[in-house]
């Protein structure tokens, strides 16, 4: 099945349960967040790629910042405009940016590159950097390993085809797309019905 296709499909089956199971709920993966956050301007632009329901576009805009989210769930964009009415949410397939170079300080992307097949994810990363502004700020995790394979997710009671990297491979990835590393943490599984691998946590910067 195409990896695309499989997503859409796993995250319309599960749009309402992920709400009521993540939802404006703390982590212990807040504090890499928060490290991100730490290094916007006031009221930076910031693009959620992969919002999902909106709760991180929800906490930006709390935060002071201006936000937007982009995503290929439909279900879950019905939700995000549903709980956060103010912000902009669109449709968007994220090996097709049709934003402008250079229009945001800050792309975040969070639980998205396990979906991602690994020969799609240089394009993607070379998207952020046309759309980031010099020296901005790029924030994502994705799980640590080798290959592509079947990984079971207990909240959607079944398995999905997942995406793995090294530290070394990703930073690779990075480099030739213009990003440097400034900071990097490796986290053990944070939800008890989450996915059971772990992340590296990744907060890059456009050279």
């Amino acid at each position: 099945m195409d990896r695309a296709k499989e997503v859409r499909q796993l995250y319309k089956r599960i749009a309402s349960e992920y709400v009521k199971e993540y939802w404006g709920k703390a982590s212990p993966d807040d504090k890499y967040i928060e490290e991100f956050l730490s290094l916007l301007p006031a009221r930076a632009k910031v693009l959620d790629a992969g919002c999902g329901a909106g709760d991180s576009v929800a906490m930006f805009l709390e935060r002071g910042f201006r936000a937007e989210g982009i995503d290929l769930s439909p279900e879950m964009l019905a939700i995000a405009k549903r709980k956060v009415p103010k912000a902009r949410f669109r449709f968007m397939n994220l090996q097709r940016l049709s934003f402008k170079p250079a229009s945001f300080d800050a792309v975040y992307s969070f639980g998205v590159f396990e979906h991602i097949p690994k020969p799609g994810c240089l394009k993607i990363l070379k998207g952020f950097a046309r759309v980031l502004k010099q020296e901005g700020f790029l924030f994502l995790n994705f799980p640590r390993g080798r290959g592509e394979h079947k990984t079971y997710y207990p909240l959607a009671r079944e398995s999905f085809t997942a995406s793995f990297y090294s530290l070394g491979e990703f930073r690779d990835l990075l480099s030739r797309s213009g990003f440097c590393i400034v900071s990097k943490h490796l986290a053990r599984p944070a939800y008890r019905r989450g996915t059971s691998y772990s992340r590296f946590f990744i907060i890059a910067r456009k050279d």
